[in-house]
């Protein structure tokens, strides 16, 4: 009988890759921060940030990931969760113009290619895990047992 592999269910619309980048922001009520960046996909980022920001107020940011790809966006906090020091973040990207459509098409270019990275290193760390199982010995084959 034949062995199916299938994929674990994606609820998400866009992939995700996780992220630990500098981000800063600021509000239209004239909250400006700096965060990390946690994740971060064609539908939005989430960050962790010290400063408190409400539930639905529109956010400009700016970060810059892989090999200097600076990018200038902004959206809606969809998202906040934590404590009084400390905040995790979920933005929803909203594009306002061409100049930002053409960001997304950087940045899904950059996802892609991340996405790709963190794959294979699962993959290499699931074989090499795989081969020292396989190395070693049974609790059967040893001395005394």
């Amino acid at each position: 009988m034949e062995s199916v592999v299938t994929q674990p269910f994606e609820r998400r619309r866009f992939i995700r890759v996780f992220v630990d980048n500098p981000i800063s922001f600021a509000t239209p009520r004239g909250t400006l921060g700096v965060g990390e960046m946690t994740t971060l996909s064609l539908g939005g980022l989430s960050f962790m940030a010290q400063e408190p920001i409400k539930v639905g107020s529109p956010i400009r940011f700016s970060f810059t990931v892989g090999k200097n790809m600076t990018f200038e966006l902004g959206g809606q906090v969809r998202h906040a969760i934590g404590n009084a020091s400390w905040k995790h973040y979920g933005v929803k990207f909203a594009i306002r113009d061409y100049t930002e459509l053409k960001d997304h098409i950087q940045l899904n270019q950059f996802i892609m290619d991340e996405k790709n990275r963190q794959d294979a290193l699962l993959r290499g760390g699931a074989r090499k895990r795989h081969a020292q199982a396989r190395k070693r010995p049974h609790d059967s084959h040893r001395p005394g047992k």
